[in-house]
């Protein structure tokens, strides 16, 4: 997001400048997506097909009835908050059957907490490279600075849960020399603080 205006603007030019509010409007709901595609495979292997059909009809109901209130008003703009607006209605009416269905769910929010900072200072790192730098070497700079402020923040913040931190530490195993599993485990945070948490 921190990156995505600035390289629309240098791959398109200067003419296009304004596409960089409609790319992070578009991009608002995309931590809901993965949540959104999970909840949708968990109806499907439980058997309750028409669920996600219902969630994907709120969401095109939500798009549709936007787009009509916004567009003719504020053009693309109203057109990016109409689809953001939809997929984030979605997301939230699958998640809700998932919910109920599951029972309690427990969503760890310190855990969230922590790794929302660590986005955050890797947004904040890359955009001050394109902001002060500017141009192809400032979104290059951001890349790598983000990168790196995200991956010492993860490390620093634990940003993993124990589960996670294990499946991945599992997954990796001796790939990249170790250092993946190596750094997942210190990334993941102990199970004493999943009861704060």
């Amino acid at each position: 997001m921190a990156l995505g205006p600035a390289t629309l603007e240098l791959a398109y030019g200067s003419r296009y400048h304004k596409t960089g509010e409609l790319f992070l409007i578009l991009l608002a709901p995309f931590p809901l997506v993965p949540l959104m595609n999970l909840s949708s495979a968990v109806l499907v292997g439980l058997g309750h097909l028409r669920l996600p059909l219902i969630g994907l009809a709120v969401a095109a109901a939500v798009n549709l009835t936007l787009d009509a209130l916004l567009i003719p008003r504020y053009s693309a703009l109203g057109g990016a908050i109409a689809n953001s607006s939809g997929q984030a209605a979605g997301a939230l009416m699958l998640m809700l059957f998932v919910g109920r269905l599951m029972g309690r769910v427990e969503w760890y929010p310190f855990a969230l907490l922590r790794g929302a900072l660590a986005a955050a200072g890797c947004g904040w790192a890359a955009w001050t490279c394109v902001h002060f730098v500017g141009g192809y070497p400032g979104v290059a700079l951001g890349v790598v600075a983000g990168t790196v402020a995200f991956l010492g923040l993860a490390l620093l913040l634990r940003v993993l849960a124990t589960e996670d931190a294990a499946w991945v530490s599992e997954t990796a195993g001796d790939r990249f020399h170790g250092f993946l599993s190596k750094g997942a485990r210190v990334a993941g945070w102990r199970r004493r603080d999943s009861g704060a948490a």
